[in-house]
């Protein structure tokens, strides 16, 4: 957790604006590894008001269930919730309930869409659990209470923060906006009721759907709507996460979902290469220009050095806009089969990849392609000459170069 005032203040902000918790609500155990040290393993962390143990499979020794800094924000610390395969979870013994009993209201900040939190405690049962939050319901005479956290989400860890446990339910205000852009502007962590008018699904796939009305456009991520790609939405939803994500616009938790779908169409915004800004993520856009590609080494995962082929696209005045397979499995977005030289039109959402702004493809179309033995004879002479760093150089001195995808060294 930030330790800094400004972190404080704006917290306190939210707290009066956004509404966390009601006055005279009594807090049972809360932890923002505050006092914790990165690097150590959760059972290391002294809190007040808890014990924290690690439960490992048969009795191994516990190395993964560690404080960790946030990847966006070095100063907040986080804990690292496994994946299922490490056979890791965290427990919390919390031993004064303060002579609460009945509902406990559980809040949390977690990266993945599920977790399950139980309980070993006789009588406690736990209810709606979701990735911003449980309720816990404990017995009369009760006087201490256990959860166990578990990540359940394959292959993927989990990080945990910002968490509290309230005896009684949390009255949260929400604050009512009229469109997406009144929803980013109350800023990131916001809690409210969003209306939709006219709001068409650009697109939706795996776990992302975006939707973009006259204000602007979001990725409703991890949200399990209902809706399919070309509808158009109209009422309200309850947004209980705002989120950005590399300074994409995310609703990453809703819940009382009043929209009405209705039979729309798919409208792509056809804009220029050089109308390609952060301004305009989450945007189905439509683009074209001529291709380029440029070879690339990088090393995967198990530290293997492999090639793949980033591609370009490219107008008169030199602006240039990468475009990527994101969604690897959708049907129409191999791009295999384009070269340098090509005319093409592509279609896709407007995303972030690594620092630059990129176009994550849904669909796309060759123009005017004369076959490949005309396109490669013509980009032998004219087609664009990048460095090794990817940036495009119209006067070549001694040094190594790229140019239709293939490295060569001038002397």
């Amino acid at each position: 957790m930030r330790k800094t005032l400004h972190i404080a203040l704006a917290a306190l902000f939210s707290t009066l604006s956004l509404g966390a918790y009601a006055q005279g609500q009594t807090v049972i155990w809360e932890e923002n590894w505050q006092t914790a040290e990165k690097g150590k393993l959760v059972s290391e962390v002294v809190n007040q008001k808890a014990v924290y143990t690690i439960n490992t499979k048969d009795g191994a020794a516990p190395k993964y269930a560690k404080i960790y800094t946030n990847s966006k924000d070095e100063a907040n610390l986080e804990l690292l919730l496994p994946q299922p395969e490490n056979n890791e979870t965290w427990s919390v013994a919390i031993n004064d309930l303060q002579g609460k009993s009945g509902m406990f209201t559980l809040t949390y900040k977690y990266n993945q869409s599920k977790i399950e939190i139980t309980s070993s405690t006789e009588g406690v049962t736990v209810t709606e659990v979701s990735k911003t939050g449980a309720v816990i319901n404990v017995p009369v005479g009760a006087t201490s209470l256990s959860l166990t956290f578990k990540n359940i989400v394959a292959k993927k860890n989990g990080r945990i923060d910002d968490i509290k446990l309230v005896a009684g339910e949390i009255q949260e205000v929400y604050t009512e906006v009229d469109n997406i852009a009144a929803l980013k502007a109350l800023g990131e962590g916001a809690k409210a009721i969003l209306k939709l008018t006219d709001a068409r699904v650009n697109f939706t796939v795996d776990r992302d759907m975006f939707i973009e009305d006259a204000t602007g456009a979001i990725d409703f991520y991890e949200c399990n709507l209902p809706f399919t790609t070309g509808q158009k939405l109209n009422g309200t939803i309850k947004v209980k996460e705002y989120k950005l994500y590399k300074k994409m616009p995310e609703v990453t938790a809703v819940t009382e979902n009043n929209l009405v779908a209705t039979d729309g169409e798919v409208m792509p915004n056809e804009i220029s290469i050089e109308d390609v800004s952060a301004a305009m993520f989450c945007k189905l856009v439509k683009v074209s220009g001529k291709v380029s590609t440029v070879e690339e080494e990088y090393t995967d995962n198990q530290g293997n050095k492999k090639t793949r082929i980033n591609y370009f696209l490219e107008d008169e005045d030199h602006n240039t806009v990468q475009f990527y397979r994101r969604w690897g499995t959708l049907e129409g977005t191999d791009l295999s089969t384009l070269v340098t030289g090509d005319e093409a039109t592509v279609t896709g959402i407007i995303v972030p990849l690594k620092d630059n702004i990129v176009i994550g493809v849904t669909a796309f179309q060759k123009n005017n392609s004369t076959g490949i033995d005309g396109v490669n004879a013509e980009a032998d002479t004219n087609a664009p000459i990048y460095n090794i760093a990817g940036q495009r150089v119209e006067n070549v001195g001694k040094g190594i170069y790229i140019r239709n995808g293939k490295k060569f060294v001038v002397k």
